[in-house]
């Protein structure tokens, strides 16, 4: 048993009221730098965004609504997916307060925590809820100190955030966070190493096919695909079905455009193929997950969560949860060796992905 004491002031004045020793133990302990601050000490000044209707987004127009999902991983805005507020709102008082400036860092709060942005130029946009913008003092490069913050936070989303189950941060604990301080030469001297090392990542991922990309090319090549047929069927934006097309296809008669146009793109991709079959021909059992309670305090039991089925197809065991909840027929639950599964639900990115149980040496629960 593992033992920790702590003084009530230490966590009494937290507005979360964590009773979390590991998050505690993390927080409080020794990072080794040899000088270091409070981030809220370093800041100049912070705002949290707004909680704009969503009425108040469109699809066009000349003020952009900032929000976490447009943050990108090299700490620049995408563009391509981003969403609009009226213009009378950029230079209304009520909104203006949260217009985004020059050499401001935003940072994800809530949901993907800890994605972040360094605003390089000021743009006509308007920070939405779930984040917050900070400045630093004068002395501290923001164009540093992001990847220190990104570095920092990366490690308090996978050390705490992700076992413990909590889906934000909250003000106080950013700003409660150490980090280094060094001299401007240092600074100047650790972002040139940085861009240098970026510079030849870029270089390198560039001439790197991602699996998604060999995946699909040897699926067309090997299925003999027609992708300008497809590509047709998938900008097509009315259909007209019949019931007869859809009702032995389709046991729910599902009605939904995006449901049989996939059933369309389904049999496109596949009239050149003379080897496939129904699943269900081959399935010797078929079994849904379980989803037992875990918690930090179990450990009986590993549990698979969806993020074990990746695109890889072998199952992975990066992020394991533990329980100690049993139910009848336990044996039917736990994995087995070259056993196929399949993702149902949840987002998009993450529905009908596959991935095989290879080299299964303990007790995992699906």
């Amino acid at each position: 048993m593992k033992i920790n004491n702590y003084e009530f002031n230490k966590f009494a004045t937290k507005k979360t009221m964590r009773m979390d020793f590991k998050f505690y133990n993390w927080f409080y302990e020794k990072k080794g730098y040899l000088n270091s601050a409070k981030l809220g000490e370093i800041i100049d000044y912070s705002y949290k965004g707004h909680a704009f209707k969503g009425s108040d987004f469109s699809s066009h127009g000349n003020i952009y609504v900032l929000k976490g999902t447009n943050f990108k991983e090299d700490f620049t805005i995408d563009y391509d997916n981003i969403e609009f507020l009226p213009d009378n709102y950029y230079h209304c008082e009520k909104y203006s307060k949260f217009a985004i400036e020059k050499d401001e860092i935003i940072i994800s709060l809530v949901g993907s925590i800890g994605k972040m942005v360094l605003i390089e130029e000021k743009i006509p946009a308007l920070l939405n809820q779930n984040n917050i913008s900070i400045k630093l003092k004068q002395g501290f490069n923001p164009k540093l100190y992001i990847y220190i913050l990104e570095n920092i936070l990366r490690e308090i989303v996978e050390v705490l955030y992700k076992v413990s189950g909590y889906s934000f941060i909250s003000v106080d604990e950013l700003f409660d966070i150490d980090v280094p301080i060094f001299s401007k030469i240092e600074q100047k001297d650790f972002l040139n190493e940085i861009i240098r090392y970026e510079k030849e990542l870029k270089l390198k991922s560039n001439q790197i096919k991602s699996n998604s990309d060999i995946i699909n090319e040897k699926i067309i090549q090997e299925f003999d695909i027609d992708m300008e047929k497809v590509m047709n069927i998938e900008i097509q934006e009315k259909k007209t079905i019949t019931f007869k097309e859809i009702y032995n296809l389709n046991s729910k008669l599902r009605l939904s455009y995006r449901f049989n146009k996939a059933i369309e793109l389904q049999k496109e991709i596949l009239s050149n193929c003379d080897c496939i079959g129904k699943l269900s021909l081959y399935n010797l059992k078929t079994k849904n997950g379980w989803s037992p309670t875990c918690n930090k305090f179990s450990s009986k039991y590993i549990v698979l969560g969806i993020d074990s089925v990746n695109i890889d197809t072998h199952l992975t065991f990066d992020n394991l949860k533990y329980c100690d909840e049993e139910k009848e027929n336990m044996d039917d639950f736990f994995i087995k060796e070259n056993d196929l599964f399949l993702t149902r639900g949840n987002t998009t990115d993450l529905v009908a992905m596959a991935s095989i149980a290879r080299n299964i040496n303990d007790k995992y629960i699906s």
